[in-house]
């Protein structure tokens, strides 16, 4: 589990991040939004690119 946790942080560090203030601080996209200074898109764009990266690295086909 902590190598497909490791392996999208390899690829898009941003992503990583953003994923890990969701899942473990439990900010929503409009927390995430504050935050970053990004926009909802983007956010939700890192977080669904980031999921399929670690579900890839445990094997999982979507």
């Amino acid at each position: 589990m902590d190598s497909a946790l490791r392996a999208p942080k390899q690829m898009d560090q941003r992503g990583h991040d953003i994923c890990e203030m969701h899942f473990y601080a439990g900010l929503t996209v409009e927390g995430l939004c504050a935050v970053t200074e990004l926009s909802p898109a983007t956010v939700k764009r890192n977080l669904r690119k980031t999921r399929a990266q670690a579900l890839a690295a445990l094997g999982h086909k979507e």
